[in-house]
């Protein structure tokens, strides 16, 4: 049995390493999964970690401590299963991009690829056919951004602060919302396929994390020639290539 554990900064997922597995998600934690006490002999448990090295070491002691299991973390390697990165120091870039590349990498052998993840940072990478990482994008994700907007703005109160796509404008104010995110995070899409035009051939995008049906809703007009991937678990997935 495998685990694999991808913790963000502002929650964990994990799932188990076999196909058609769903991700699970937890609060930085004091106790581990239910799942997994009791895990058969020989199981690993797979970590991506961008968190600082104080909360991952009390994360993989816990694991230890409940489940007799030494945590594998992955650490960003360069070059490694075909992906060059552009950093001149490797270990600068977050394991989680390193991952997803690795995963897209293997998704999409012989194409340029746009690698979206849209988190609590939305990051962007580009990816040439042969593996080389050309370099990336930060920018905030959707939601650390409507926190901004809710923690800076007293007047705005929300009962529902989910963002959605509106290319209208609003007659209330969290229509307000939709429509500024949907034109804000539009623009920003619509400037990385300008990028990427520049610097890549005819690229597959692919997007991941919690923002990524979202952020593709929004740049329908970007997809007509190829619609692109959607893939939740890719860090998880780019686990299985880095720690094998």
């Amino acid at each position: 049995m495998i685990i694999d554990v991808d913790i963000g900064n502002t929650r964990i997922k994990w799932r188990y390493a076999q196909p058609g597995a769903s991700i699970q998600f937890l609060d930085f934690p004091d106790a581990v999964p239910a799942e997994w006490l009791n895990l058969p002999s020989g199981s690993r448990i797979r970590l991506s970690s961008v968190v600082g090295p104080e909360k991952t070491t009390s994360f993989v002691t816990l694991i230890k401590a409940c489940c007799g299991i030494d945590a594998e973390i992955a650490v960003v390697k360069s070059p490694f299963a075909g992906v060059n990165v552009a950093y001149a120091e490797p270990l600068r870039l977050g394991v989680d991009r390193w991952l997803a590349l690795l995963a897209g990498h293997h998704f999409s052998p012989g194409r340029d690829l746009v690698v979206v993840h849209g988190g609590t940072a939305l990051v962007v990478d580009f990816l040439s056919s042969d593996g080389r990482h050309v370099g990336g994008f930060i920018a905030p994700g959707v939601r650390t951004a409507l926190s901004g907007l809710l923690s800076s703005a007293d007047a705005i109160r929300l009962a529902d602060s989910t963002v959605m796509r509106r290319d209208q404008p609003g007659t209330t104010t969290l229509e307000c919302i939709h429509a500024g995110f949907s034109a804000l995070y539009g623009g920003f899409l619509q400037q990385i396929a300008k990028s990427a035009s520049a610097n890549l051939d005819r690229p597959r995008w692919i997007f991941a994390g919690g923002d990524g049906e979202f952020l593709v809703g929004l740049g329908f007009e970007l997809w007509k020639e190829e619609s692109p991937l959607v893939v939740p678990g890719l860090v998880m997935d780019g686990l299985a290539i880095a720690l094998p």
